[in-house]
C-alpha cells in the first residue's frame, strides 16, 4: 500500500494542484466559460468512513456510472467542494487535483474530507447542414439516358465509385466506405447465395 501511494502521487505530481493536511479550501478557480461549455451535476462516489480513509473522486470512475459524465469527452476544468470535515486535527492525506478529479489518500487514522467534484465540459455542437437534399449540379430532368439525373464523369474523378461485378459481368455500381465494405443496394445481391462469384472492381473507367 505505500508503495502504491508513493507511485500514485509522484505520477499525478506534476499535472496538479496539490495540498495537505487540513488545506479545505480550493485552490482551482471555478471559471466555465458558459459560451462554448457548461458544468456537470455535483459527484461523490466516495465517503473516507467506507474506503480505508481515502476519497477518489475520477472522472474515468464517474463516467461508467453516470450517463451525464460519459458525454464528457473533454475536462476543461474542476471544481471541487468538502461536504464534511474530517474531526482529526492532525491529519496527514494528501489531496491531488487535476482535471481527471480529486484523488486523496489517507489511511483509517487520518481521513481525507468528503469531496464532490464537478466538471465544466464543452457543449454539445449540433452540426446543422446547409446543404441538406441539395445537388451540386442541376438535374437533367429531361434526360433521355438510362441513369436518371446522370452526368458524364470524368475520368478518375470519383475514386469511390466501384463496379460491382457477377460472373466477370457488371451488374451494379457501389461506393466504397473503408477498405473492408461497399455499400451497394439490396436487390444487388439477388445472388447471395453464390458470393463466390462476385466481385468488386475499383479505380478503373470506361
Amino acid at each position: 500500500m505505500l508503495l502504491l501511494y508513493s507511485f500514485l502521487s509522484c505520477l499525478l505530481l506534476f499535472s496538479s494542484k496539490v495540498f495537505g493536511g487540513q488545506e479545505l479550501s480550493s485552490t482551482v478557480d471555478d471559471q466555465c466559460n458558459s459560451e462554448v461549455a457548461s458544468w456537470t451535476s455535483w459527484f461523490n462516489t466516495q465517503n473516507p468512513k467506507t474506503t480505508n480513509g481515502n476519497d477518489i473522486e475520477d472522472i474515468s470512475m464517474i463516467r461508467k456510472s453516470y450517463p451525464e459524465a460519459a458525454q464528457c469527452d473533454t475536462v476543461l476544468n474542476v471544481e471541487y467542494s468538502v461536504l464534511g470535515k474530517t474531526n482529526n486535527d492532525t491529519s496527514l492525506y494528501q489531496t491531488l487535483v487535476n482535471n481527471n478529479g480529486v484523488v486523496c489518500m489517507g489511511s483509517p487514522t487520518s481521513r481525507c474530507p468528503d469531496y464532490s467534484v464537478r466538471f465544466c465540459c464543452p457543449n454539445k455542437q449540433e452540426y446543422i447542414s446547409q446543404q441538406c437534399g441539395q445537388t451540386f449540379r442541376q438535374p437533367h430532368t429531361n434526360s433521355p439516358l438510362r441513369i436518371v439525373n446522370g452526368f458524364q464523369a470524368i475520368p478518375h474523378s470519383l475514386p469511390w465509385a466501384v463496379s460491382l461485378q457477377y460472373k466477370d459481368v457488371h451488374d451494379c455500381g457501389g461506393v466504397i466506405i473503408d477498405q473492408w465494405h461497399i455499400l451497394t443496394a439490396a436487390h444487388c445481391l439477388d445472388y447471395s447465395n453464390d458470393l463466390g462469384n462476385f466481385y468488386v472492381r475499383v479505380g478503373a473507367h470506361n
